[in-house]
């Protein structure tokens, strides 16, 4: 085992681990299966995200716990991650790097990489719904970990800072930025509501009997809209090599209503939209990082970020069902 690792878990509990393996998803925090007599998960946050966030973090999972309660009984079958104490004190434990560690009971279950099939969309969307239902009994809204999250001028700003330095652009995303940057700014949302922020398909976790039973990393929960969290849900289901598969958007979208009930004519109406801006908006934000040096976005291999910003900058522009 390695022993930095074992050094973190010792903070959270004694016992014997049989095997820590890194789990390879996701792209900001590290993720470790911890094996033995029960599994965990350990996590070790992105400190530049995350540095003196631990309070609030712990007050938004605590804020969604005590929500879940209120609902608990109309999804019996849902689960929350159950964040261990650390010893020290707090749900967290800081290394001397100052990084952020959490340890959290492992969710039986199956992260998919993709939706097959209109019954999987269907639950999908359900799940969402679910989710949605937990977060609308919040007594008060979270407070936002990340301030900037999903906030389009915010990335602008950033993809602008770049103009003069050294950077491998590209002429063509350049303009395309240029020419719908001031139509999607337009596109504004009341952010009222509590939404997971992140609730794509890697986040959820299915049952062996094919429903959503948790949504994991809810670090990025905070005020919005949820039509951005339901246009992040079919971005991240209905795209395939490039394509959108249509059929799979009206799944998804049939399995929230099925919770949540009919949607107002002015929502159906910005659903497209709010799906097209936020391709734009991380195509944006995989544009930038690729220019920067990928500071923020791993990369699986070289160009992986320009590759992801081409693709998610050219869907923006793709007709919405």
């Amino acid at each position: 085992m390695d022993s930095s690792i074992e050094k973190v878990l010792s903070h959270f509990f004694t016992g014997h681990f049989s095997q820590v393996r890194r789990i390879e998803s996701g792209h900001i925090n590290d993720t470790y299966l911890v094996t033995g007599d029960v599994p965990y998960i350990c996590q070790k946050l992105k400190g530049s995200l995350f540095d003196g966030k631990s309070q609030v973090l712990e007050d938004n999972y605590k804020k969604y716990c005590r929500a879940y309660e209120a609902v608990k009984e109309q999804i019996p079958d849902w689960s929350i991650p159950e964040w261990l104490p650390c010893r020290d004190g707090g749900l967290f434990y800081q290394d001397s790097d100052g990084s952020l560690w959490r340890v959290y009971r492992y969710i039986e279950g199956e992260v998919k990489t993709g939706i097959e099939g209109a019954e999987q969309a269907f639950s999908v969307g359900e799940g969402l719904a679910r989710l949605h239902l937990i977060l609308a009994e919040m007594s008060e809204l979270p407070e936002p970990v990340i301030p900037h999250f999903h906030a389009l001028s915010w990335y602008l700003e950033q993809y602008m800072s770049l103009d003069g330095k050294d950077c491998n652009r590209d002429a063509k995303l350049d303009r395309l930025i240029g020419q719908k940057a001031v139509e999607y700014m337009s596109i504004k949302l009341p952010t009222d509501q509590a939404i997971h922020g992140d609730a794509k398909l890697s986040n959820a976790i299915f049952s062996e009997e094919g429903r959503i039973i948790c949504f994991i990393d809810m670090d990025t929960l905070m005020p919005g809209n949820t039509l951005t969290d339901l246009a992040d849900c079919i971005r991240s289901c209905c795209i395939k090599d490039g394509k959108l598969d249509r059929a799979l958007w009206q799944e998804i979208f049939a399995g929230y209503r099925s919770v949540r009930g009919d949607f107002g004519e002015d929502e159906l109406e910005l659903l497209p939209r709010i799906v097209q801006k936020n391709c734009f908006e991380l195509g944006l934000r995989y544009y930038t990082d690729a220019l920067s040096g990928n500071v923020y976005f791993e990369e699986s291999y070289p160009g992986q970020n320009m590759e992801k910003a081409v693709r998610y900058l050219e869907l923006s522009e793709m007709n919405m069902p």
